[in-house]
């Protein structure tokens, strides 16, 4: 069962301060925002973040040599799978 406050007056003026306060801190974080002054660190990644060096996995095609020919491919194939 339900725990009833039994002092009404007490409740509204708790109530009226959490609210106020409530108020003051949301207008607070409105004005930083419009500012662009943010204290939380940033989490979303940017444009050039994205666009970071790729690394190793893009190789030059003169790098890449020669293709090998059918035969040698399945000679091979079957070496590695005895």
């Amino acid at each position: 069962m339900p725990v009833l406050p039994t002092h009404n007056k007490e409740m509204a003026e708790r109530l009226m301060v959490e609210n106020k306060k409530a108020a003051e801190q949301k207008a607070q974080k409105e004005q930083q925002a419009s500012a662009g002054a943010s204290d939380e660190p940033r989490t979303l990644a940017t444009a050039q973040e994205h666009h970071a060096t790729p690394g190793p996995a893009l190789v030059n095609a003169e790098q890449l040599g020669e293709p090998e020919s059918k035969e040698a491919l399945k000679k091979r194939s079957e070496e590695l799978n005895k």
